[in-house]
């Protein structure tokens, strides 16, 4: 089991993966760490920079406070250099210098030993040390300053390019006229991935202006927005793609056909009020205006068999159908909701909020083997819509996050991926 560096989001077999971490959908891009391993102290490119200089200095230590090596700042003031300052910095920036839009991550490891000051990113050049001028070549944003082991903390700010050019990253710290003893260690610049608006119809590999809602899987394989498909924010939780239950949806394309076993796992919330029996579709599968082939993961009561359906799946009309059966109204409850649904011969399971469902299967059972979406001809496979109808099963509310898997997920896989966004949605 192969998982990421972060959230914890099991890999191994991840075909599609659509998120919406802030109102704005990721190309991607794989995020780029600009500071080779072996320079990440810093100490073999520092340049030393400002008025100060006589007053600090800085060595290579190794063997310190846990680390293997740690570079030491140290701040003696003298006669009269009011607020003596430490100053220095480094060029460091992607292949043809940076552009303007371009994201970074600056983050390092501290350790003070004496006095109560801290380095931090003082300001971004273009094109060398206050070169063309001396004004700010980026904005900064979300600093973080996190408590680890043996008393060394990490810092962390996010900067975004406002002018072009070879970047070069200023840091700095006032001793505040005492002496100064500062240790750093574990530089990072990472280039983070683009970002682009969400545009009705658009869909496609790379990301021009527009974009749809692009896969982070690395399989291309791109949604795109219908109808007017929008985003919304829920106060503090990230944003959400925003369905008006009316014609509403992202078309996959015919991309997965040939998918025999699969999971699809999921975040949902329906804005339609509590306890409303509304069949609401959250994924789907098949041939347009075709009552043979049904396929699709909903909410609600949808086929009146039974008046407490809640959670509903079908895979190719009579092949398989299960439902969970905790109240037709269970889930319109104004909450955002996490699922996984395995089809798999022996492992057609589903979870809700991390946890196995019991399940009434009207066709089928936990071992048929289904046939998948390869059974499927001409088949589209969407969010938010039922394929057969047209317009019935339209899903009214917000889902930021479906991702899916050649594979069934394990009862620990599924739990892992629940806990890694748990806190995000307010599970």
């Amino acid at each position: 089991m192969a998982t990421s560096g972060g959230p914890n989001v099991n890999r191994d077999g991840l075909v599609l993966f659509l998120d919406t971490p802030t109102n704005r959908s990721f190309r991607g891009e794989n995020t780029e760490n600009l500071v080779p391993s072996g320079q990440r102290t810093c100490s073999s490119n520092f340049s030393r920079r400002g008025y100060h200089v006589e007053v600090w200095s800085y060595a290579l230590v190794t063997d310190v406070f846990g680390r293997a090596n740690a570079t030491k700042i140290s701040i003696t003031p003298t006669g009269n250099n009011n607020q003596p300052y430490a100053d220095w910095g480094f060029t460091a920036h992607k292949s043809g210098g940076s552009q303007i839009g371009d994201v970074y991550t600056v983050s390092f490891d501290y350790k003070v030993t004496k006095n109560t000051t801290v380095p931090s990113l003082a300001v971004v050049y273009a094109n060398g040390y206050k070169s063309p001028t001396s004004a700010n070549a980026a904005t900064f944003s979300n600093e973080t300053h996190t408590p680890l082991k043996d008393g060394w903390t990490r810092f962390s700010e996010t900067a975004t390019i406002t002018t072009a050019g070879n970047t070069w990253w200023r840091f700095g710290m006032s001793s505040n006229n005492n002496e100064t003893e500062v240790y750093v260690d574990n530089f990072q610049l990472e280039l983070k991935s683009k970002t682009t608006p969400f545009v009705d119809g658009t869909r496609g590999t790379t990301v021009a202006t527009g974009g749809g809602w692009q896969d982070m899987s690395g399989n291309n394989n791109h949604g795109e927005l219908v109808n007017g498909v929008t985003t919304d924010s829920d106060g503090t939780l990230q944003h959400s793609l925003d369905f008006d239950g009316t014609n509403d949806y992202i078309d996959l394309g015919t991309q997965f056909n040939s998918l025999t076993t699969f999971a699809v796992e999921g975040v949902f919330k329906t804005d339609v009020s509590s306890g409303t029996d509304s069949y609401q579709n959250i994924w789907g599968a098949g041939t347009i205006n075709s009552t043979a082939d049904y396929t699709g993961i909903s909410i609600g009561n949808f086929t009146g068999g039974y008046t407490d359906e809640s959670f509903h799946v079908s895979i190719n009309d009579t092949t398989y159908q299960a439902f969970v059966r905790n109240g037709a109204g269970f889930y319109f409850d104004g909450k955002y909701h996490h699922f996984v649904v395995n089809i798999e011969p022996g492992n057609n399971t589903i979870y809700i909020d991390g946890k196995q469902q019991s399940i009434t299967y009207r066709y089928g059972n936990i071992n048929t083997d289904t046939g998948g979406l390869n059974g499927i001809t001409n088949n589209n496979t969407y969010i938010g819509k039922r394929s057969y109808t047209g317009s019935a099963g339209h899903f009214n509310g917000k889902i930021p996050l479906i991702r899916m898997y050649d594979r069934g997920l394990t009862q620990q896989e599924v739990l892992e991926n629940y806990k890694a966004i748990k806190s995000r949605y307010g599970l």
